[in-house]
């Protein structure tokens, strides 16, 4: 397996893991972990659904709602670049990768699916795929 092919794997792992516990959320402190659901609610397909059956146009479009929605969530930023990167828009990933480098600072997720040392935030998520993807960025600590 190639680097890329690593990076899209690591990729998709991690974006269920920012789905389930904080794209689909709010900043708003009213709303725990178990109030969010991997599954989405009623017959509508969730972002980290689609994304799981690789139907990549529906994650992009609900990653995408969210993002604009909150523009400074690294959840939303982050599972949109890694449904970018998984479809071959690396340009779009980095980008959004840079955003979550800064904004995923000390947002610990719950778990991540992807291998990670306790207690790693978004940030780190974020600097190892661009570490993956020969990206230097000056908010990943080296």
């Amino acid at each position: 397996m190639n680097r890329i092919s690593n990076v899209l794997a690591l990729g998709a792992l991690a974006g269920l893991c920012a789905v389930s516990l904080g794209a689909c959320a709010t900043h708003d402190s009213t709303r725990t972990e178990t109030h969010m659901s991997e599954t989405g609610s009623g017959d509508k397909m969730s972002g980290v659904d689609a994304f799981r059956q690789s139907d990549f146009k529906t994650a992009e479009d609900k990653f995408s709602d969210e993002h604009r929605a909150e523009p400074g969530n690294p959840y939303a930023q982050f599972n949109l670049a890694d449904t970018y990167l998984a479809t071959g828009r690396q340009a779009e990933a980095i980008v959004l990768y840079r955003d979550v480098a800064v904004s995923g600072r000390g947002v610990q997720p719950g778990r991540l699916y992807e291998p990670h040392k306790d207690g790693a935030t978004l940030q780190d998520a974020a600097c190892d795929h661009l570490k993956l993807l020969s990206v230097q960025d000056d908010n990943c600590p080296a």
